[in-house]
């Protein structure tokens, strides 16, 4: 990395299949950037949704000199697509992963 590079904390969860959809996702970002930490792992209830499955949530903390939407369309988009993510009417249906690039910071 250069100069240029930063660090970005994505935010991933699932409440399908989610060990396996976590363990996958943590995968393909490994082939696209230097993850450098992953968070505890939690399981929260899906809000609003008593009979949903429950979700399990961390955040990667990634090297990157991409800028914020390159990692949002260029990785997050791809990976989620590639676990079979399916974006309807409904925000808050069951999903295999659902990530989100939530900041980016210069390292000191």
């Amino acid at each position: 990395m250069t100069d240029r590079s930063r660090n970005a904390y994505i935010s991933a969860g699932s409440n399908i299949d989610p060990e396996k959809n976590l363990a996958a996702a943590l995968d393909m970002l490994l082939a696209r950037m230097t993850v450098t930490a992953v968070s505890t792992v939690y399981r929260t209830a899906a809000i609003g949704r008593p009979g949903d499955p429950d979700f399990l949530n961390c955040v990667f903390r990634a090297k990157t000199e991409l800028p914020p939407r390159e990692v949002k369309f260029g990785v997050l988009v791809p990976i989620e697509d590639s676990l079979g993510r399916v974006r309807g009417c409904d925000r808050y249906a069951p999903r295999t992963i659902a990530s989100t690039c939530c900041c980016m910071v210069m390292p000191s």
